[in-house]
């Protein structure tokens, strides 16, 4: 895992350094069980938090901030309200998976999307946030 997770995150580092301003690592390692990548950036105005992790399965977390209130966060994390969106009165068998969703509105509202990777949400950014100048 660990040298396909360093390209791979190395990838993802050369994308946001193209596409976002003042792209800081946070944090880069990995272990033979899991590897980590945490990114700070600016887009414009607001501040984005990228996060993914490679383990037995893919996690990630794109956060996109305007000051303290999230603007659209994007995970695949196993959250109870995505898991009810998604499979109704079956959700209590389903608690535990990972679905791919969206937090909007300072995570009052959820939605559900398909799997994102990191290049799918800089697309994201240009087409709901404008073009920020890099």
């Amino acid at each position: 895992m660990g040298p396909t997770s360093r390209r791979d995150f190395a990838s993802i580092i050369a994308l946001l350094r193209e596409h976002l301003q003042d792209v800081v690592v946070l944090e880069e390692n990995a272990t033979p069980q899991r590897a980590i990548l945490r990114v700070s950036a600016q887009w414009g105005r607001y501040r984005v938090l990228v996060t993914e992790i490679v383990s037995t399965a893919r996690e990630y977390r794109y956060y996109v901030l305007d000051g303290e209130v999230v603007v659209a966060g994007f995970d695949n994390a196993a959250d109870p309200r995505a898991v009810d969106l998604k499979h109704g009165r079956q959700a209590r068998r389903h608690y535990g998976e990972s679905i791919p969703h969206l937090h909007r509105h300072d995570k009052t509202r959820l939605e559900l999307t398909d799997e994102m990777s990191c290049a799918d949400f800089v697309a994201w950014l240009e087409r709901h946030l404008g073009r920020a100048e890099v």
